[in-house]
């Protein structure tokens, strides 16, 4: 009997965060806002997305992953 494959978007939200994090705690010297948040996207997003193109993912995970991406942004 074959066994499922499966993913754990939980590594890629925690890798995500810690990304995050260490962005904002080394951009805090700067006090521009909008500076810190360009280098999001190039930065971090890459953590949260890395080889989500080559596996289906279920409509959860896909949330959970647009969840995480907006409660940084917003």
């Amino acid at each position: 009997m074959a066994g499922k494959f499966r993913i754990d978007i939980g590594y890629m939200k925690s890798k995500f965060y810690c990304a995050f994090n260490g962005l904002f705690h080394n951009a805090a010297k700067l006090k521009d806002e909008l500076t810190t948040m360009h280098l999001v996207s190039p930065y971090c997003k890459p953590c949260l997305l890395y080889g989500t193109e080559a596996v289906a993912l279920n409509a959860t995970q896909r949330r959970s992953l647009s969840h995480t991406w907006q409660y940084v942004v917003s």
